[in-house]
Protein backbone atom coordinates (compact mmCIF):
# COMPACT_ATOMS: atom_id res chain seq x y z
CA UNK A 1 0.00 0.00 0.00
CA UNK A 2 0.99 3.41 0.33
CA UNK A 3 1.11 6.14 3.37
CA UNK A 4 1.20 9.53 3.29
CA UNK A 5 1.45 11.06 6.73
CA UNK A 6 -1.97 9.79 8.73
CA UNK A 7 -3.58 8.72 5.11
CA UNK A 8 -3.17 4.56 4.69
CA UNK A 9 -4.17 3.13 1.57
CA UNK A 10 -4.61 -0.62 1.87
CA UNK A 11 -3.82 -2.15 -1.88
CA UNK A 12 -3.76 -5.71 -1.17
CA UNK A 13 -1.85 -8.06 0.84
CA UNK A 14 -0.23 -12.00 1.31
CA UNK A 15 -0.80 -14.39 3.33
CA UNK A 16 2.37 -15.10 5.99
CA UNK A 17 3.50 -18.16 6.77
CA UNK A 18 4.10 -19.46 10.73
CA UNK A 19 4.42 -22.54 12.43
CA UNK A 20 2.22 -24.09 15.48
CA UNK A 21 -0.93 -22.51 16.68
CA UNK A 22 -0.19 -19.46 18.37
CA UNK A 23 1.33 -16.63 15.88
CA UNK A 24 4.82 -15.40 17.68
CA UNK A 25 8.19 -14.11 16.47
CA UNK A 26 9.03 -17.09 16.49
CA UNK A 27 6.67 -19.11 14.97
CA UNK A 28 6.86 -16.88 11.84
CA UNK A 29 8.55 -18.80 8.66
CA UNK A 30 11.36 -15.83 7.76
CA UNK A 31 12.43 -17.52 4.49
CA UNK A 32 8.82 -17.42 2.97
CA UNK A 33 8.13 -13.96 4.16
CA UNK A 34 11.18 -12.64 2.10
CA UNK A 35 10.33 -14.61 -0.52
CA UNK A 36 6.73 -13.06 -0.28
CA UNK A 37 8.53 -9.59 0.10
CA UNK A 38 11.04 -9.88 -3.29
CA UNK A 39 7.64 -11.04 -5.19
CA UNK A 40 5.77 -8.38 -3.91
CA UNK A 41 8.51 -5.92 -4.51
CA UNK A 42 8.80 -6.93 -7.90
CA UNK A 43 5.16 -7.09 -8.88
CA UNK A 44 4.19 -4.02 -7.30
CA UNK A 45 7.57 -1.88 -6.99
CA UNK A 46 5.46 1.45 -6.45
CA UNK A 47 4.17 -0.11 -3.37
CA UNK A 48 5.07 -0.37 0.13
CA UNK A 49 4.64 -2.76 2.97
CA UNK A 50 2.52 -0.57 5.77
CA UNK A 51 1.36 -3.25 7.81
CA UNK A 52 0.04 -6.64 8.36
CA UNK A 53 -3.52 -7.62 9.44
CA UNK A 54 -5.36 -10.61 11.55
CA UNK A 55 -8.47 -11.68 11.31
CA UNK A 56 -11.15 -12.79 14.20
CA UNK A 57 -13.35 -11.29 16.36
CA UNK A 58 -13.90 -7.63 17.86
CA UNK A 59 -10.75 -7.14 20.27
CA UNK A 60 -8.21 -9.97 18.84
CA UNK A 61 -5.44 -7.81 19.34
CA UNK A 62 -3.44 -10.00 21.80
CA UNK A 63 -0.02 -10.00 23.79
CA UNK A 64 1.17 -12.83 21.33
CA UNK A 65 0.83 -10.57 18.40
CA UNK A 66 4.11 -8.10 19.89
CA UNK A 67 6.32 -10.53 18.24
CA UNK A 68 4.84 -10.72 14.90
CA UNK A 69 4.40 -7.12 15.12
CA UNK A 70 8.52 -6.97 15.64
CA UNK A 71 9.25 -8.89 13.37
CA UNK A 72 6.99 -6.73 10.08
CA UNK A 73 9.73 -3.56 12.08
CA UNK A 74 11.99 -4.92 10.24
CA UNK A 75 10.35 -3.66 6.79
CA UNK A 76 8.65 -1.23 8.16
CA UNK A 77 9.40 1.51 11.13
CA UNK A 78 5.92 2.00 12.33
CA UNK A 79 3.55 -1.16 10.38
CA UNK A 80 -0.32 -0.77 10.88
CA UNK A 81 -1.61 -3.36 12.52
CA UNK A 82 -5.07 -4.05 11.60
CA UNK A 83 -7.81 -6.60 12.42
CA UNK A 84 -10.49 -7.82 10.54
CA UNK A 85 -13.84 -8.95 12.40
CA UNK A 86 -14.64 -12.02 10.26
CA UNK A 87 -17.93 -12.54 12.71
CA UNK A 88 -19.27 -8.94 12.20
CA UNK A 89 -22.95 -9.14 10.71
CA UNK A 90 -23.24 -12.68 11.66
CA UNK A 91 -24.09 -12.64 15.59
CA UNK A 92 -27.87 -13.29 16.38
CA UNK A 93 -28.36 -10.33 19.13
Amino acid sequence: GTQAGREVKVTNSFELSYTGNAVTESSLDREYMAQKLDQYRKVFPELDVIGWYVTGGAGRIEGEFLGMHRAVTEHNEAPVLMTLDTASGSREE
